[in-house]
């Protein structure tokens, strides 16, 4: 038992050392604290997702969940591949088919009380969209880039 006191102490006397020793040469804490805070907790990078017309309401829904419903802000790239072109009404199709509309909603689809997606009336693929969470407005926001 003494073994253990012994090293728990000697851990403790080093660390108070080197804060004591940090403290006289003016370390400069907020660039180690930066440092720390980078290996922790990495900066998220925009990510980039290929999707088809049968992919994108899930993909969108996916983005929707990962911003926390319009709460955190969060911001993807979609890139648009083939030949159909998407509308926000078969979007909210699919979202109605999967009983999605408690989570994502349009009034004016049937889905819901509220207009969550605010996105161009029709998107042509080959098309490279930027899906970003305004959490002002609370809505997912989908622009042509």
């Amino acid at each position: 038992m003494e073994a253990i006191e012994l090293v728990v102490f000697i851990g403790v006397a080093i660390i108070i050392g080197g804060l004591i020793i940090g403290f006289i040469t003016g370390i400069d804490t907020q660039q180690i604290y930066s440092a720390m805070k980078k290996l922790f907790l990495p900066e998220e990078a925009v990510r980039y997702t290929s999707v088809d017309a049968d992919e994108m309401a899930p993909a969108l829904y996916k983005v929707w969940r990962e911003c926390g419903y319009g709460q955190r802000d969060h911001e993807q790239a979609l890139s648009l591949r083939g030949d159909t072109p998407v509308n926000k009404q078969a979007i909210f199709q699919w979202y109605t088919k999967f009983n999605l509309c408690h989570s994502i909603q349009s009034a004016t689809y049937d889905c819901g009380n509220r207009e969550d997606i605010e996105m161009p009336e029709t998107i042509t693929p080959p098309a490279l969209l930027r899906v970003t969470c305004n959490t002002n407005t609370e809505k997912l926001v989908i622009t042509i880039i």
